[in-house]
């Protein structure tokens, strides 16, 4: 849209530009920041899932132990 309606004046009487052309020297910093946070918050969740996936881990070792120990106890009778 810019274009056209730089076409549409005479050359050099005025200079058309879009808000973002106008401010891309304070735009360009915010899309850099904007990409590392989204790095970072990767990187929050994926440590935070491995964090979580440990735990599950051990508590089905803890449980697999104690199940072992009750069958070896033999059967349970039911009254």
């Amino acid at each position: 849209m810019a274009d056209r309606l730089q076409a549409a004046f005479p050359p050099g009487f005025y200079q058309v530009r879009t808000w973002n052309r106008s401010r891309d020297r304070f735009l360009g910093p915010v899309d850099v920041e904007s990409t590392i946070l989204n790095v970072l918050l990767f990187m929050i969740i994926a440590v935070a899932g491995f964090g979580i996936l440990a735990i599950f881990f051990m508590i089905v070792v803890e449980k697999t132990r104690d199940i072992g120990i009750l069958k070896s106890l033999g059967p349970v009778p039911v009254a």
